[in-house]
C-alpha cells in the first residue's frame, strides 16, 4: 500500500467526492483499497468496480492491507464488482438512470444497519464499456448533490494514460476533492454542477470566480485538509459531519493555531450551502467604527467620503456562511448590533433605514473563555447563547501527540513543493523529538518548524538535529498562568522571525493591531535593528548546529 494512504484516506469525510489520477494502475488499487478500508472502518457499505484490474489481484490488495476480505464479501459489506455488473454499455447509458440506483442503494444498505455507502471507481470501466466521455462527465457533475444529501462517499480513479487529457481537465472540474501529490486537497478548480451543466445564471459564476480568487492556497491556504489520526481529532471531524448539514451557530473555541478556521471552512463546504459564498471577518483587526461598516455596509452620503453604497459582509453572505473571528474582541457597542442582526435577521446599512433581511448561518471563533468572570469588559450573556447553540473545541496539539507524525509528513510534502527542495522523511529520532515537544503555537508553530527545517538541513532527510531550535527552554513551567503562556510564546516567535512583526503576527494567527497590543500589554520589548541583526547571528548559529 502507498506511504501515506491509508493515514489519508481516514481523513475522508461522509459525502467527500474525491477524483485521483494515478500515474499507474498499480497507485490507484493502493489508494482504491485504503479508501475502501477506512469506509469498512466506519461501518460503511464498500462497492468497489474494477476497471482493468482482475478481481482476483483487488481481493489480494484487500488481503495485503489487512482486511478480512473473504468474511466481508460473504457478510455483503464489501461488493467487488465489474463494469458489466454497474453499469450500462454504451448509449444507453443514462445519468438518471444512474443516480436513482445509487439512491435506492444507499437507502438499502442503511436500513440493512450500515452508516452509508462507500463507492470506488476504477473509471476504465466507462472505456471497456465504450460509454460516451460526455455522459461519464454528466454524471460525474450532476452527482455532486447527492453526496450532500445521503451518506454516500465516493472516490473516482482515472488512470492519467488511459483517458484524453481534455476530458481528465473535466474530471478536475466536476470532483470538489483531488488527491495531488500524497495530500487530500480541496479543489479550487471545482465548478459547481448549475454551471458546468450551463444552467447557471451570471450572478452565479460572478460569485464562484470571486470566491476562487479569496480561495488560492497563496490567498488564504484553501488546499489544506484537516489531518490526524487521534482520537481527539476523529471526535472533531464526526462532531463536523453531525453539525454540518444543520443551519445552527456554531462556538469554535481553542488555542491560538488549533485550526480553528479549518474547522470552520469544513462545516461550511460540508454543508448545503457550501455552493453558497464564506465570507470572513476578523473582529480584532478593526476598530469599532469601522467593523460596524464591514459587517453592515453604508448608504451614499453616510459619511464624508462616502460616495456610493457599499455593502457589508452581512449582504455578501446571504445565502450562505459567515465566520467571526476572534469575536472576543469585538466592543459591548458592537455585540449589541450583532445580537440584534442575529435575532431579527436583518439589519441596516449604516446611514440607511430600510431594513435588509438576510439568511445566513453565523460560525463564530475564539481563542479566549468568553464567560470568564475575569474579563473585562464582559461578553454579553444572551450573544454568547445565540452563537453558542452548537459548542466545538478544538484540543491542543499537545494532547494529541498521535495526531504529529500525519501532520509532519503532509507539511514536509508542502514545504517541499513550495520551496523546492527533496525530503524523502523524517528520522525516527527526530520524530520522537517533534511528539515530546509541547508546542505552544500548537499546528502552525509545527508546520513552520518543519518548513524551517527543511530550508536549513543538507541532508535528504529530516533528523533531530534540524530541529534543535526547539529547546525544551522555550517551553513554559506547566504551572504557568495562561498570560505567562501567551507573553513568553509571543516573544519565541518574535525571536525566530527576528523581530519582524508582521510576520510574528501572521505565525500566531492575529492581526498585527492584536499583537501591537498584547507586546504592550505584556511589556515586550519589540525588537529595533540591532535586535534583529542578533536574529540572523542566531539564525546562523542554527545553521551552523545543523551542518
Amino acid at each position: 500500500m502507498a506511504v501515506g494512504a491509508e493515514e489519508l484516506a481516514s481523513s475522508v469525510a461522509v459525502g467527500d467526492h474525491l477524483c485521483y489520477i494515478p500515474d499507474s494502475r498499480e497507485a490507484g488499487v493502493a489508494w482504491g483499497v485504503a479508501f475502501a478500508k477506512a469506509g469498512l472502518e466506519n461501518r460503511e457499505r464498500c462497492c468497489y468496480v474494477v476497471g482493468e484490474t482482475p478481481p482476483a489481484r483487488l481481493v489480494r490488495a484487500f488481503s495485503d492491507a489487512g482486511v478480512a476480505v473473504k468474511q466481508l464479501i460473504d457478510a455483503g459489506q464489501l461488493l467487488i464488482m465489474t463494469g458489466d455488473e454497474f453499469g450500462q454499455d454504451g448509449d444507453q447509458f443514462d445519468p438518471e438512470q444512474m443516480l436513482a440506483a445509487l439512491r435506492e442503494f444507499v437507502a438499502e444498505a442503511q436500513q440493512q444497519g450500515y452508516a452509508g455507502v462507500r463507492l470506488v471507481g476504477e473509471m476504465t470501466w466507462a472505456l471497456r464499456h465504450v460509454i460516451p466521455l460526455k455522459l461519464l462527465m454528466e454524471l460525474e457533475a450532476t452527482i455532486n448533490p447527492l453526496y450532500l444529501s445521503i451518506p454516500l462517499t465516493g472516490l473516482c480513479i482515472y488512470e492519467s494514460g488511459k483517458f484524453p487529457e481534455k476530458t481528465l481537465m473535466d474530471v478536475i472540474k466536476t470532483h470538489p476533492f483531488v488527491v495531488l501529490h500524497e495530500q487530500l486537497v480541496r479543489n479550487v478548480e471545482f465548478i459547481p454542477p448549475e454551471e458546468y451543466l450551463g444552467t447557471a445564471s451570471a450572478a452565479q459564476v460572478l460569485r464562484r470566480q470571486l470566491r476562487k480568487i479569496g480561495d488560492t492556497p497563496g490567498a488564504g491556504g484553501a488546499d489544506r485538509r484537516i489531518l490526524g489520526a487521534s482520537p481527539e481529532i476523529r471526535q472533531v471531524l464526526e462532531i463536523i459531519d453531525r453539525v454540518a448539514p444543520t443551519g445552527s451557530s456554531v462556538l469554535i473555541s481553542g488555542d491560538t493555531g488549533t485550526g480553528k478556521e479549518l474547522v470552520a471552512q469544513a462545516i461550511h463546504d460540508r454543508s448545503p450551502r457550501r455552493n453558497q459564498p464564506f465570507i470572513k471577518v476578523n473582529c480584532a483587526a478593526l476598530p469599532e467604527d469601522l467593523l460596524e461598516l464591514e459587517l453592515f455596509g453604508h448608504e451614499r452620503g453616510a459619511f464624508t467620503d462616502a460616495y456610493e453604497q457599499r455593502p457589508g459582509r452581512f449582504e455578501l453572505a446571504d445565502g450562505g456562511t459567515l465566520m467571526l473571528d476572534e469575536v472576543g474582541e469585538m466592543s459591548p457597542k458592537m455585540q449589541v448590533k450583532l445580537l440584534r442582526a442575529l435575532q431579527e435577521r436583518e439589519f441596516e446599512r449604516v446611514g440607511g433605514t430600510k431594513p435588509i433581511k438576510v439568511d445566513i448561518r453565523v460560525l463564530a471563533l475564539t481563542n479566549q473563555d468568553l464567560l470568564s468572570p475575569r474579563r473585562r469588559p464582559a461578553f454579553r450573556r444572551d450573544l454568547y447563547y445565540r452563537l453558542n447553540v452548537i459548542a466545538m473545541e478544538i484540543p491542543p496539539l499537545r494532547e494529541r501527540p498521535d495526531d504529529i507524525p500525519v501532520l509532519a509528513k503532509a507539511f514536509v510534502a508542502r514545504a517541499c513543493e513550495r520551496i523546492p527542495r527533496r525530503i524523502e522523511g523524517i528520522d525516527d529520532d527526530a520524530m520522537d523529538l517533534l511528539q515530546q515537544y509541547d508546542w505552544p503555537g500548537n499546528v502552525r508553530e509545527l508546520e513552520n518548524a518543519i518548513e524551517r527545517a527543511v530550508v536549513l538541513t543538507r541532508n535528504g532527510h529530516l533528523a533531530a538535529a534540524d530541529f534543535a531550535f526547539l529547546r525544551p527552554g522555550d517551553q513554559p513551567s506547566p504551572l504557568a498562568s495562561l498570560n505567562e503562556v501567551e507573553a513568553k510564546h509571543i516573544a519565541t516567535v518574535l525571536r525566530l522571525v527576528d523581530g519582524n512583526r508582521t510576520k510574528a503576527a501572521d505565525v500566531l494567527g492575529i492581526h498585527r493591531d492584536t499583537l501591537y497590543r498584547k507586546l504592550r500589554q505584556y511589556g515586550i520589548e519589540q525588537p529595533n535593528a540591532r535586535g534583529r541583526g542578533n536574529g540572523r547571528e542566531r539564525q546562523r548559529a542554527a545553521v551552523a548546529v545543523v551542518s
